[in-house]
């Protein structure tokens, strides 16, 4: 069995309950792209309540369309989300669970169309954005916030952005005042301390006096054991204890040297040739 191998910055296992964590059910925002948003009113409000009930965090309503690009002929009432549809479905009275719409960058009117939060129901907005788009983002972002929300910030399609772009994007998104930062796609998932976890278990079993194989034997494996992963980087450092003395009683007994500085870098890229991990 592959041992789990704790970091200090993680605050428990991706299978243990983590109250930091909250559920966001998109159930009508995301079904809406499949019948352009016209659910009726009683689905709408029978997918509330079930969340509601069932203790889910939060609810996705739909999206905050320009009515200038979108038409109310073509596109239901949750392309919009307008106020009177939303209080028609949920109502006036106190909640437990949180209500969010989306807000894609470029086609929102996010300046008229998303109210002061004391004038709506909406708790938390979500803003969508590519990464040419970021600097729109941004700002959305900052009208959000000031206007009293709850807000995040989806960047999309990552697995086609430049390393250094999505950096700067990310330092950028650091500096804002937004709740959580998602980074998107649609190429299957994994959980980063499955990712961690394969890392370190190579680590402690591989035997081998080279750095640079080993850390090619960890692409190899991640690639093998995670189908959905296309491609894999590396940056590694060599910062190993050597060997400083040993026992003459007992050869496990054993004195190593604190880590070295390490000079220079090691990177790696290892990417699927044909669909077939490399060997």
């Amino acid at each position: 069995m592959m041992p789990h191998y704790k970091d200090t910055f993680a605050k428990g296992t991706w299978v243990s309950y983590r109250p930091e964590i909250k559920l966001h059910d998109c159930t009508i925002r995301d079904g809406g792209l499949i019948n352009d948003h016209m659910f009726e009113d009683g689905f709408v409000q029978a997918v509330y309540r079930a969340l509601a009930e069932a203790g889910i965090d939060y609810m996705e309503l739909g999206y905050k369309g320009d009515k200038k690009i979108f038409s109310r002929s073509e596109s239901g009432a949750w392309k919009f989300c307008d106020e009177d549809d939303m209080r028609r479905v949920v109502g006036d009275e106190p909640r437990q669970i949180k209500l969010s719409v989306m807000a894609d960058a470029e086609r929102t009117d996010y300046h008229h169309d998303i109210l002061p939060k004391d004038q709506s129901v909406i708790d938390c907005i979500r803003v969508a954005t590519y990464i040419h788009q970021v600097p729109t983002a941004i700002d959305m972002l900052k009208d959000a916030h000031d206007k009293g929300y709850e807000t995040t910030v989806n960047l999309m399609a990552v697995s086609t952005v430049q390393e250094r772009e999505l950096q700067e994007a990310l330092e950028a998104f650091a500096k804002t005042p937004a709740d959580v930062v998602y980074l998107v796609d649609s190429f299957g998932s994994f959980y980063s301390e499955q990712i961690r976890d394969l890392v370190a278990t190579v680590f402690h079993e591989f035997v081998s006096e080279s750095i640079q194989h080993l850390v090619h034997e960890m692409g190899v494996r991640i690639l093998d054991r995670f189908p959905q992963i296309s491609e894999i980087s590396f940056a590694a450092q060599n910062r190993t204890r050597d060997p400083f003395a040993e026992s003459e009683d007992d050869p496990k007994v054993k004195v190593y040297s604190d880590p070295f500085n390490a000079y220079g870098e090691i990177t790696l890229t290892m990417a699927r040739e044909g669909g077939e991990a490399p060997a």
